[in-house]
């Protein structure tokens, strides 16, 4: 039986074409490249997006330390010179009408006076711009 089988494989292989042997399936080289070449592409692309993000942050807090530095040295010399002015207004003696004989003197010499001339007498009556008169 075993000859008979034998005999019937090879009439079967003559009848039949005879197929090519393939060789062994081997992986393209493209193809194993690809999977690297895309990490490596996005992974060059990550790092740019991350050294411009770090750059953009470094770039904005150098101009706010420039400004913020720039503001401490600003001067407003009109402000500084109208409180220089206002200071020596409320500090200082001076002609206000000299023909009626006002004068200015020291604010602080002015409400030592006020309080000599009115005893610190708490009912003290102030005038007001509507004629009305509060008593404190």
């Amino acid at each position: 039986m075993a000859e008979q089988e034998k005999q019937t494989q090879k009439a079967s292989a003559e009848t039949a074409p005879a197929e090519p042997e393939l060789p062994a399936v081997q992986p393209d080289e493209a193809n194993v490249q690809a999977p690297y070449l895309f990490r490596l592409v996005w992974g060059t692309v990550a790092l740019v997006v991350v050294i411009v993000v770090i750059l953009i942050v470094a770039a904005r807090w150098q101009m706010q330390k420039m400004a913020e530095a720039a503001a401490a040295s600003l001067r407003y010399p009109l402000k500084e010179e109208t409180e220089a002015h206002a200071r020596q207004l409320l500090e200082g003696y001076g002609v206000v009408d000299a023909e009626r004989g006002i004068y200015r003197i020291p604010i602080e010499q002015a409400m030592e006076e006020v309080v000599k001339a009115y005893g610190g007498d708490s009912t003290l009556t102030l005038p007001q711009p509507s004629g009305l008169r509060v008593r404190m």
